[in-house]
């Protein structure tokens, strides 16, 4: 009931506990990648799209990312045969509700 009151959305018939933080927020998830990519770019990152991640390793210093292009087909995106291996020292996987 206390959480219902300070969040009127929020479901709780099958609520066993919540936690309420009062500076915390809520955004919108599409106005924070827009930010983030923007502040990207404003320092020189080159933003790729449409590849598909499809594995990591940890070689024990650096990560190593395999990942497939991904293209257009029939209206949907489907793998090419391109592939690429990045490096990297950290990977931050934020892909939500399509993450599978």
């Amino acid at each position: 009931d206390e959480i219902k009151a300070k969040w009127p959305l929020i479901e709780t018939s099958d609520l066993k506990g919540a936690l309420y933080h009062q500076t915390d927020g809520y955004i919108n998830p599409a106005d924070v990648t827009m930010a983030m990519a923007k502040g990207a770019r404003q320092r020189g990152v080159a933003i790729e799209r449409k590849w598909q991640a499809d594995g990591f390793h940890w070689n024990g210093t650096h990560w190593e990312v395999t990942c497939t292009k991904m293209v257009e087909k029939g209206g949907n995106l489907v793998p090419s045969e391109e592939q690429i291996v990045i490096t990297a020292e950290h990977v931050v996987t934020a892909s939500g509700n399509h993450a599978q």
